[in-house]
C-alpha cells in the first residue's frame, strides 16, 4: 500500500502544470515572434534608404554625363570652326602669294626703266646742284643764327612751365593729403560706427580676422591680444587639459541632452574668469577648441552633412560663456578656409610691414592660404572642406539653443543670422569672387542648410536674392564657378534647392 501511494504521489506531480512555467513559456514566444517581426521592419527600412541613394547617386552621374555631352559638343563644334577659319586664311595668303609674285615680276621692268632715266635725271641734277650749293651755304647760315634764337627762347619757356608746373603739384599733393586724413578720418568713424551697431562690413570682417592670422604662431593660430604660449608648468596643464577637450568634440550627436553633458565636459577644463598668471592658458585652451571643431567641420562635416548642427550649437554656446573665443574662432576659420569665410572680397596678394611701411609680394604658399587652399590639394577635396566649415559657420548663425539655459547670449556681428544676408549678397554682386570654383558651392551649402529659415525670416526680400541665385546658376556664358566638372555639379544643386525652398 505505502508503494501504491507512493507511485500516485508521483504520478501527480508529473502530471502537474504550473501556471508560471506555462507563463514564462508563452511569453518568451511572444518576445521571439515580436523582435522577428521588428527585424523584417528594419531590414525593409534599410532595403528602401539603399534604393533610394542609389537613385540619387545615379541622377548626379547622368547629370553629369549630360554636361559632358553638350561641352564635347561645343568643342566639336568650335574645332569645325576653326578648321574653316584655317582653310579660308590659307586660301587668301595663297592668292596674295600669286599676286606678290607678278607684282614683283612688273616691279622689276619697271625698275630698270626708272634707273636709266634717273641716270640721266642725275647727270642734269649734278650740273644744278653746284649752282644751289652756294645758295644753300648762305641760307644755312642764316638758319643756324635762327635756330640758336628759337633754342634760347624755348629753355626760357620750358623753365618757367616747370616751376608752374611744380608749383601745382605741390598744390594738389597738398590737397590730396588733405582729402587722404579726412577721408581716413571718415572711414575710421564709419568703422566705428558699424561695429558698435554690429553691421560689420566684408573688408571690416576679413582685416580683423586676418590681423589675428599674422605673426608667429603658438601653438595655435593667435587673436589679436595674441600672448606667448604657456610656460611649464602650465604648458604641462594645457596638454592635459587639451587632450580632455578633443576628444569629446568627436563624440557629439544632435541629442540635446548629450550635447549639454558633452558641453559641460568642454567646458570644465576651462577657467571662465582666468587671472593673471592663467591667460595664457586661457587663450591656448579656447584656441585649442576652436581647432578641434574646424578639424571635425573639414572632415565629419564633409562626409555628414548632420554633423554640422550639434558642432553649431557647441561652439555658439562656448562663445557666449567665453566671448574671447568669437575672435579665436574667426581667426582660426580664416586660417583655414581664407577669404571664403567672408565672402564678398578678393583677398590682397601684397604685404605692408606695419612698421617699415614697406610693401612685398606674398610668396606662393601665402597666396594660398588667402583663398583658403593648401599645397597639392585636388580641386575637390578644397570645395569640399571648404564646404564642410561654411555648413558649419551657417548654421552658427541661426542656430537653436532649447534645452541649453545659456541665458541672454551676445554673439559678435559675424556671428548673426544678418550674416548670411551679407555673405550672399555681396558674394553674388562680386564678379571676381563667383568666378572661382568654390562660389556655387558656397550659395549652395547656405540654401542647404539655412535656406527656409532666411525665407521665414526675410520673407519676399530672400526671395530676390533667390531669384537672382536661379538666373546666375543657370547661365551658359559667364558661368559661376567656371567651367569645371565640380562647379557644375554645384550650379544644378543651387537650381534645385531654390526649387526645393520656395515649393516647400
Amino acid at each position: 500500500k505505502e508503494v501504491e501511494e507512493t507511485l500516485v504521489s508521483i504520478r501527480s506531480r508529473i502530471r502537474h502544470t504550473d501556471p508560471y512555467d506555462a507563463w514564462e513559456r508563452q511569453t518568451r514566444k511572444d518576445a521571439f515572434h515580436v523582435a522577428r517581426a521588428h527585424h523584417s521592419q528594419t531590414l525593409a527600412t534599410l532595403r528602401s534608404a539603399v534604393v533610394s541613394r542609389h537613385n540619387a547617386t545615379e541622377h548626379s552621374i547622368l547629370a553629369a554625363r549630360e554636361a559632358e555631352r553638350v561641352d564635347l559638343a561645343r568643342r566639336v563644334a568650335e574645332l569645325e570652326g576653326k578648321r574653316q577659319l584655317e582653310e579660308r586664311r590659307l586660301r587668301d595668303a595663297w592668292r596674295e602669294r600669286e599676286k606678290r609674285l607678278w607684282d614683283r615680276v612688273e616691279s622689276s621692268i619697271k625698275g630698270e626703266e626708272d634707273r636709266y632715266r634717273a641716270r640721266l635725271e642725275a647727270e642734269k641734277k649734278a650740273r644744278e646742284a653746284e649752282e644751289r650749293a652756294k645758295l644753300a651755304e648762305e641760307q644755312r647760315r642764316r638758319d643756324e643764327e635762327a635756330k640758336k634764337r628759337k633754342e634760347a627762347e624755348a629753355l626760357r619757356l620750358k623753365a618757367e612751365e616747370e616751376r608752374k608746373k611744380k608749383e601745382e603739384e605741390e598744390r594738389i599733393a597738398q590737397e590730396q593729403k588733405i582729402a587722404q586724413e579726412q577721408a581716413t578720418a571718415e572711414q575710421q568713424e564709419g568703422q566705428k560706427m558699424r561695429s558698435t551697431l554690429g553691421c560689420l562690413e566684408a573688408r571690416d570682417l576679413w582685416l580683423s580676422g586676418l590681423k589675428a592670422v599674422k605673426g608667429p604662431k603658438a601653438p595655435d593660430p593667435p587673436p589679436a591680444n595674441y600672448q606667448p604660449p604657456p610656460a611649464p608648468p602650465l604648458k604641462k596643464i594645457w596638454s592635459a587639459q587639451r587632450r580632455k577637450i578633443t576628444p569629446k568634440v568627436g563624440q557629439l550627436t544632435d541629442d540635446p541632452r548629450e550635447i549639454a553633458r558633452i558641453l559641460k565636459a568642454i567646458i570644465a577644463p576651462i577657467p571662465s574668469v582666468p587671472g593673471a598668471d592663467q591667460q595664457n592658458l586661457h587663450h591656448a585652451l579656447l584656441s585649442s577648441v576652436s581647432k578641434a571643431v574646424l578639424s571635425q567641420a573639414e572632415t565629419e562635416v564633409t562626409a555628414h552633412k548632420a554633423a554640422a548642427r550639434p558642432l553649431a550649437r557647441v561652439i555658439v554656446a562656448l562663445i557666449a560663456t567665453y566671448p574671447l573665443l568669437g575672435e579665436i574662432f574667426w581667426a582660426r576659420m580664416i586660417g583655414s578656409i581664407g577669404v571664403w569665410a567672408v565672402g564678398g572680397i578678393e583677398p590682397t596678394l601684397i604685404e605692408v610691414d606695419d612698421t617699415t611701411g614697406e610693401r612685398h609680394e606674398l610668396d606662393a604658399k601665402g597666396k594660398l592660404r588667402r583663398w583658403g587652399m593648401r599645397e597639392e590639394e585636388p580641386t575637390d577635396a578644397y570645395v569640399s572642406r571648404v564646404a564642410g566649415v561654411l555648413r558649419l559657420y551657417f548654421e552658427m548663425l541661426f542656430v537653436e539653443m532649447d534645452g541649453l539655459n545659456l541665458g541672454n547670449m551676445q554673439l559678435q556681428p559675424q556671428f548673426r543670422p544678418a550674416r548670411l544676408w551679407a555673405y550672399l549678397a555681396q558674394l553674388i554682386n562680386h564678379e571676381g569672387m563667383l568666378k572661382r570654383v568654390v562660389a556655387p558651392e558656397a550659395i549652395y551649402v547656405a540654401l542647404d542648410s539655412v535656406g527656409s529659415k532666411a525665407l521665414t525670416i526675410w520673407g519676399a526680400q530672400f526671395v530676390k536674392i533667390l531669384r537672382v541665385i536661379y538666373e546666375g546658376t543657370g547661365k551658359e556664358k559667364e558661368t559661376w564657378g567656371g567651367p569645371e566638372v565640380v562647379a557644375q555639379a554645384s550650379r544644378a544643386r543651387c537650381q534645385l534647392e531654390v526649387e526645393k525652398i520656395l515649393s516647400a
